[in-house]
């Protein structure tokens, strides 16, 4: 399971621990000696669930995003799930040695409400919003000759 813990850049590079090099002067950048990393979505760490976090960080934390696979054993509906302001997607993971799992990815802005909606899709206590599963619409070929016929002549 990965998790990472976003943070308010502005907040972490303005904090009085911050080291941009690291404590030894080299390395990635440091805030309440903890390495922070950074991406295109600012700096952030690496954690999990169940793993506390400093109320330092809580205060700087802007949001959160898990992605975990796990076996299909248990049957799981495919599709957008969403929970207050948490939300992700489940689909499948094909594997090179024939093999399937499900991809989980959540976001939210809090560990607890990206906890809370991880739990209830493992659990299978959650319906998606959005079904992934559904009979896609017919393709009827006249339909879409016509629309594309339409397309080219002058009124």
């Amino acid at each position: 399971m990965s998790l990472n813990l976003y943070f308010d850049t502005e907040k972490v590079e303005k904090h009085e621990s911050f080291q941009p090099r690291g404590p030894a002067g080299q390395g990635i950048p440091h805030v309440f000696g903890t390495g922070v990393y950074r991406d295109e979505k600012g700096y952030h760490v690496y954690s999990d669930l169940d793993s506390p976090i400093s109320p330092e960080f809580m205060d700087m934390l802007i949001g959160v995003s898990l992605q975990t696979y796990f076996d299909i054993d248990v049957k799981r509906v495919r599709g957008v799930y969403n929970l207050g302001q948490a939300s992700g997607t489940l689909d499948l993971n094909h594997l090179r040695d024939n093999k399937t799992q499900y991809l989980l990815k959540l976001t939210g802005p809090t560990i607890e409400s990206v906890r809370k909606l991880y739990r209830l899709v493992r659990a299978g206590n959650i319906a998606p919003s959005e079904s992934w599963e559904v009979e896609q619409v017919k393709f009827n070929p006249m339909s879409w000759i016509r629309r594309q016929f339409a397309r080219f002549t002058t009124v």
